[in-house]
C-alpha cells in the first residue's frame, strides 16, 4: 500500500509540472463523461414519472376519474392514464354521469375535463390544449400555478399560459373567441404548469372551452374521499368503462396482480447486450485518443522511472507508477466531468424547459452517472497500460546513458541479462524485433472473422437464444473494431517498407511513425474508430431514407398545394376561395368536394383493408374530370367518362376487389363508420410511381352522404406555408393549407455534426501523437535543417506525420464503416413480403450518401495536416547538450 500511495504522489506532482498534458488528458476524458452524465441527467429529468408529476395532475385530490368510450369493463396499468383492452362494443358517445361514479366510490366530486379547442384573436387562429377545471378549489392545489393576474371565476373568463401568452401577444384583459362556439371570453389571468413551461393552454371553467363531451372526450372528475383510493375501488370504477389514477395506488406499495406500464424502460437482453457493446466501444475511444498522450508522458520520465530502478525499484514498481497517472487524471477528469455534467443541466433546466419542452422535478439517475464516471476512469486506466508495459521493459543503462532505445531493445537487454550475455550490443540488431513483428496478427484475424461470422449470423433473422438477432449487430460491430485496432500496427509496419520511394517528408514521417508502431496505432485507432462509427451510421441512415422514397407510393402530384375549409358554410367557403384566388394571382385552382353526413358532421374516407397493398389511402379527392386530369397527371377521355358514369377512377389495379373499391367512412366526433363498395376502374397515372383514387360526388351520394366543395387543388410550391395559412384564415373560415414535398431528404445535414465529431476525435489523438513524433524527430529534424533544409522542411515533416496517421485510421475506418454500415441497413431496409409471410424477408436496399461520407474520409485527415504544419516551428532551437 506503501509504495502505491508512494506512486499517487508521483502522479500528482507529475500532473501539476506538465500543465498542458494533463489539461489535454483531462480534457479527452471529462468532455464524453460530461456529455454523456448531462443527457442522462437531462433524460431522468424530463422522463416524468406517474409519482413525480402526482400534483399536476391530482393537485390535493385523492383520485383523478376519466371516462372512456366503452361501457364495459377496462382495464388499466398502475398510473391509470391510458387503456390497455376494453370489453363490449363503444357507447356511441354515451357520457357517464357524476352519480353512477359517487354509487361505486363516497367522495365529493369536481368536474375535470381535458381536450383541444381552436380559439382565435385578433388576427389569426390557435389550436391550444384546453383544461376546464375551477382552479379556486382548494382540490386544484398545485395542478396550475397563478403567475398574473387571477383565476377564472365564471364562464366568461379563462387563464392562460405563459407560452400561449408570447406566442400570440395575448395579455390580461384581452379577449379571445372560442370557434367552437364562437363565443367571446376575456382573459383574467396567467398560469403556469409546474412542469411544462411550453404548454400552450387556456384554463376556464366547465363548459367554457369544451363542446365535444362524448366518451373518451370527457368529462372527468377530481375525488376527494374521506379514505384512500385503493386498487379495489379502480378496479370497481374500471367495471363501468371508467380510468382512476389514484394517489394512493401511486405512492403506496406495489399492487399485486396489477397491469404495469407496457412502455417502461425495464431493460431486457436485447438492451443489456447494446450497453454493454457501447461501454466496450467508449473505454476504447478514451484509451485510444489518451493514449498517446500517456506515451508522452512516459517519454518525460523515462529518466525518473530509469532511476528508480536502478535504485531497485522492479518493474511492478514503474506499472504501478505509470498506471497511477491513469487512475489521477483518470478519476479527477471523471469526477469533474459527472459533476459538471449533472450540475450543469440541473442549473440549466429552466431555460431547457423554454426550449426543449416540459420536464419534471430534478433527478439524477446515481446509478447510470457512477457507472459512466466508472468507464472514464477505465478509459484512462487502459490508456496508461501500454505505456506501463513500456516502462516496466525499457532498459535502465540506455536511458540513463541518453541513447535511443529502438523497439525491442529492452526485450533483448533483460533476455540478455537473464541468460547471463555480459555485452548487450546485440539489443540493437533488430532481429529478434523483427521477428516479434512479422509473426501474423492471429488475434487480428480471430477477431474480424468472429465479428463478420457474427454479422452473418444476426442478418439471418430469428430470434435466437429467445433474443431478436438484430440486436447481435452491434457487439459484431465491437468484434470488427477491436479487431481493426489489432490490425493496424501490422498495416504501419507494412507501409513504413515503402517509405523510400516516396519524397522526403512523407519517407521521414513514414519511417518515423513504423518505428514507434505503438504511438501512430493508438492514434490512428482513435480515427479509426471515429471514422467508422460516422460512416456506419450514414449508410444505415441513406439506405433507410432511400428505402423510404423506392416504397413509397405519392398519391398527389409533386409540389401540390393542398387548401382545405373546417367548420364553414357556403358563404365561408366562397370567402376562402376568394380569399385564395387573391392570394395566388395566376395560380390555377382545381376545386374538390368534401363529404357530410346526415347530421353535416365532416367524414373521413379511408380505403378498406387490402392484403395487396401496403399504403394507406386516406381522404381521397372527390370531384369530376377536371380534378382527375389534375390528380392523373394527363387527359384520360375513358377515365373522365367513367367518372362521369359514378365509378371511382383508381391508378393501382391492387386497389380493385371484383371491379369494386371499399371504402371505410367515419364521421368526424365519434360514432361508428359504414363500409361501402362503389364501382371503380383502373387507368394508368402518369407518373407510374403515383397511386391514388379519385372518388366521383355521385357515388358518395348515392350512398346517402353529401358532398359540398371544400377544398382547393393547385401546382404550386409556397416559400412560407404558415404564413399563407394565416392569410386564409378569417373569422369566417378557417384554411388548413399543406404542400406535399417527394424531395429526398438530404443527409449531409445531418453528417454536419458527426462530422464535427469525427474531426475532434481525429485531431485530438493525431495531434497528441505528432506531438510526441516532434520529440522523437528532434534529431532528424535538427539533421535535415544542418544541411541545408529549408525552415518550411520541418513543417512538411511533421504536417506529413499527421496526415499519414489520421489517413491511415480514416481510409481503415471506411473500410470497417461500409461493411457494417451494410449490414445495419439490411435489418432497416428488407421488408416482409406480402400476405403475411413470417418468413418472406425482402429485398434490402444498400445505399452510400458519398459526398458526406468523402467529407468524413479525407476532412479529417486534411484539417490535421494543415493544422499541424501551421503550429508547427520552422526554424531549428538552439542546441542543448545534457549533462549526468
Amino acid at each position: 500500500m506503501s509504495a502505491f500511495l508512494a506512486a499517487l504522489r508521483l502522479s500528482r506532482r507529475e500532473a501539476l509540472r506538465a500543465k498542458g498534458r494533463t489539461a489535454l488528458v483531462m480534457a479527452m476524458i471529462g468532455l464524453p463523461v460530461l456529455v454523456f452524465t448531462a443527457l442522462l441527467t437531462y433524460d431522468a429529468t424530463v422522463d416524468v414519472a406517474p409519482g413525480e408529476d402526482i400534483t399536476a395532475e391530482l393537485g390535493a385530490a385523492d383520485a383523478r376519474i376519466v371516462t372512456t368510450a366503452h361501457g364495459g369493463r377496462v382495464s388499466q396499468p398502475v398510473h391509470g392514464r391510458f387503456m390497455l383492452a376494453a370489453e363490449g362494443p363503444a357507447t356511441d358517445g354515451t357520457v357517464r354521469t357524476a352519480d353512477e361514479v359517487t354509487a361505486l366510490l363516497d367522495a365529493r366530486l369536481i368536474p375535470y375535463d381535458v381536450g383541444s379547442v381552436e380559439i382565435r384573436d385578433t388576427d389569426r387562429y390557435h389550436e391550444v390544449s384546453a383544461l376546464e377545471l375551477d382552479l379556486r378549489d382548494p382540490m386544484t392545489q398545485g395542478v396550475r400555478l397563478l403567475a398574473e393576474g387571477r383565476l377564472p371565476a365564471s364562464a366568461g373568463e379563462v387563464a392562460v399560459t405563459p407560452a400561449l401568452a408570447r406566442g400570440s401577444g395575448l395579455r390580461v384583459g384581452d379577449t379571445i373567441t372560442v370557434t367552437a362556439r364562437d363565443r367571446r371570453v376575456r382573459v383574467v389571468g396567467v398560469v403556469e404548469h409546474p412542469h411544462n413551461v411550453a404548454i400552450q393552454e387556456v384554463v376556464g371553467l366547465q363548459h367554457t372551452l369544451l363542446l365535444d363531451k362524448r366518451g373518451g372526450h370527457g368529462p372527468g372528475w377530481l375525488a376527494d374521499s374521506a379514505r384512500p383510493v385503493l386498487w379495489e375501488d379502480v378496479q370497481r370504477l374500471n367495471g363501468i368503462g371508467m380510468l382512476v389514477t389514484s394517489r394512493a395506488v401511486l405512492t403506496g406499495p406495489p399492487v399485486a396482480g396489477a397491469y404495469g406500464d407496457p412502455f417502461d424502460r425495464a431493460l431486457g437482453a436485447p438492451a443489456l447486450m447494446t450497453l454493454a457493446a457501447m461501454a466496450v466501444l467508449v473505454v476504447m475511444e478514451m484509451a485510444l485518443l489518451t493514449g498517446p498522450a500517456f506515451a508522452v508522458g512516459l517519454r518525460r520520465r523515462r529518466r525518473e522511472l530509469a532511476l528508480i530502478a536502478a535504485q531497485g525499484g522492479s518493474a511492478r514498481h514503474l506499472k504501478v507508477i505509470v498506471l497511477a497517472d491513469g487512475l489521477v487524471l483518470g478519476g479527477v477528469a471523471a469526477l469533474l466531468g459527472a459533476a459538471l455534467g449533472t450540475g450543469g443541466t440541473l442549473a440549466l433546466m429552466p431555460l431547457l424547459k423554454r426550449l426543449l419542452g416540459p420536464s419534471g422535478p430534478a433527478d439524477v439517475p446515481w446509478g447510470p452517472v457512477l457507472g459512466v464516471t466508472a468507464l472514464g476512469v477505465a478509459g484512462a486506466l487502459v490508456a496508461a497500460l501500454v505505456p506501463a508495459v513500456s516502462a516496466a521493459r525499457q532498459d535502465p543503462a540506455r536511458v540513463l546513458a541518453d541513447r535511443e532505445e529502438s523497439a525491442g531493445a529492452g526485450v533483448v537487454a533483460r533476455r540478455a541479462r537473464r541468460f547471463g550475455v555480459i555485452n548487450p550490443r546485440g539489443a540493437r540488431r533488430p532481429a529478434l524485433a523483427g521477428s516479434r513483428r512479422g509473426r501474423l496478427p492471429v488475434l487480428a484475424v480471430l477477431l474480424l472473422v468472429g465479428g463478420l461470422a457474427v454479422t452473418v449470423y444476426a442478418l439471418r433473422g430469428g430470434r435466437p437464444y429467445g433474443v431478436i438477432a438484430d440486436a447481435f449487430l452491434l457487439p459484431a460491430g465491437v468484434l470488427v473494431v477491436l479487431g481493426l485496432v489489432a490490425l493496424i500496427p501490422v498495416m504501419v509496419t507494412a507501409l513504413g517498407g515503402l517509405a523510400a520511394r516516396l519524397p522526403l517528408p512523407l519517407r521521414l514521417a513514414v519511417r518515423d511513425a513504423a518505428r514507434h508502431r505503438t504511438r501512430t496505432a493508438s492514434a490512428a485507432a482513435a480515427v479509426m474508430a471515429a471514422t467508422m462509427g460516422a460512416v456506419t451510421l450514414g449508410i444505415g441512415v441513406e439506405s433507410s431514407i432511400t428505402a423510404a422514397l423506392t416504397t413509397h407510393r405519392a398519391q398527389q402530384p409533386p409540389d401540390t398545394l393542398r387548401i382545405a375549409a373546417r367548420q364553414v358554410d357556403d358563404r365561408g367557403w366562397a370567402d376562402l376561395r376568394a380569399a385564395a384566388a387573391e392570394a395566388l394571382p395566376g395560380v390555377p385552382l382545381v376545386p374538390a368536394g368534401k363529404a357530410f353526413d346526415s347530421e353535416g358532421r365532416a367524414v373521413q374516407i379511408l380505403a378498406d383493408e387490402n392484403p395487396r397493398i401496403s399504403y394507406f389511402l386516406v381522404d381521397p379527392p372527390i370531384g369530376d374530370a377536371r380534378l382527375l386530369a389534375f390528380f392523373q397527371g394527363r387527359p384520360d377521355p375513358r377515365a373522365a367518362e367513367a367518372l362521369a358514369d359514378g365509378k371511382a377512377v383508381v391508378f393501382d389495379p391492387a386497389l380493385l376487389q371484383n371491379g369494386t373499391l371499399a371504402l371505410q367512412l367515419t364521421a368526424n366526433g365519434g360514432g361508428g363508420g359504414s363500409l361501402i363498395r362503389i364501382p371503380a376502374v383502373a387507368a394508368a397515372s402518369g407518373d407510374p410511381g403515383r397511386t391514388g383514387v379519385v372518388i366521383p360526388p355521385a357515388a358518395l351520394e348515392k350512398a346517402g352522404y353529401t358532398v359540398a366543395e371544400r377544398v382547393l387543388y393547385a401546382t404550386h410550391r409556397s416559400a412560407d406555408v404558415q404564413r399563407l395559412q394565416r392569410q386564409l384564415s378569417m373569422p369566417s373560415a378557417r384554411a388548413d393549407v399543406a404542400v406535399l414535398d417527394r424531395e429526398a431528404p438530404s443527409t449531409l445535414g445531418m453528417f454536419w455534426w458527426v462530422f464535427g465529431l469525427a474531426l475532434l476525435l481525429s485531431l485530438g489523438g493525431t495531434l497528441a501523437a505528432t506531438g510526441l513524433a516532434a520529440a522523437d524527430l528532434r534529431r532528424d529534424l535538427d539533421i535535415v535543417s544542418a544541411v541545408g533544409g529549408p525552415p518550411r522542411t520541418r513543417r512538411a515533416i511533421l504536417a506529413a506525420q499527421a496526415g499519414f496517421i489520421a489517413g491511415i485510421g480514416a481510409l481503415v475506418g471506411a473500410a470497417g464503416g461500409a461493411v457494417m454500415g451494410a449490414a445495419m441497413a439490411v435489418p432497416l431496409t428488407r421488408e416482409r413480403q406480402p400476405l403475411g409471410a413470417l418468413d418472406g424477408l425482402g429485398p434490402a436496399v444498400i445505399a452510400v450518401p458519398w459526398a458526406a461520407t468523402a467529407l468524413v474520409v479525407l476532412g479529417p485527415p486534411l484539417l490535421a495536416a494543415l493544422v499541424a504544419g501551421l503550429v508547427t516551428r520552422s526554424r531549428q532551437g538552439p542546441p542543448g547538450r545534457r549533462f549526468a
